[in-house]
């Protein structure tokens, strides 16, 4: 599954051409916005992990 990064400035979504994260939004060109956008994998993994911690917490 390729990397899918996201612009926090115009929600722009992309997948990079090279492994390194670049520091400027190739749409808007605002630097230091660049951030990993959420797969759906991540979230279920995110939602599975809150659910076995609680879990844990209800158990005494």
């Amino acid at each position: 599954m390729a990397l899918k990064l996201y612009c926090t400035n115009c929600n722009y979504q992309f997948v990079p051409k090279t492994e390194k994260t670049p520091n400027r939004c190739p749409y808007c060109d605002k630097l230091g916005t660049i951030e990993k956008a959420n797969q759906m994998q991540d979230l279920i993994d995110e939602v599975s992990r809150e659910t076995v911690e609680k879990e844990e917490r209800e158990k005494y």
